[in-house]
């Protein structure tokens, strides 16, 4: 490579690093969306994890109640206003 065949081979060099910094913004861009539908996701996933967990925490509150009552109910009047 001389200096004289530097412009004639510089123009396909610089089409490459062109060509590959738009494919990089290309990239990158479509990278910022991946992570702002993987944030969405995660925050989805969690609030349904969440809701899932507030409802078996009331179906055991419910399951739990019953007993609660009937085991305060057979305790003598008396007992109960002791305390």
């Amino acid at each position: 490579m001389g200096m004289g065949t530097s412009s004639a081979s510089g123009e396909p060099h610089v089409e490459r690093v062109h060509k590959r910094a738009s494919n990089v913004m290309k990239l990158t861009q479509e990278n910022e969306k991946l992570k702002e539908e993987l944030r969405a996701m995660t925050a989805r996933l969690e609030a349904a994890e969440r809701r899932r967990q507030e409802v078996a925490n009331r179906q055991l509150e419910m399951q739990q109640q019953p007993i609660g009552r009937h085991v305060a109910n057979t305790q003598p009047a008396a007992v109960q206003d002791s305390s």
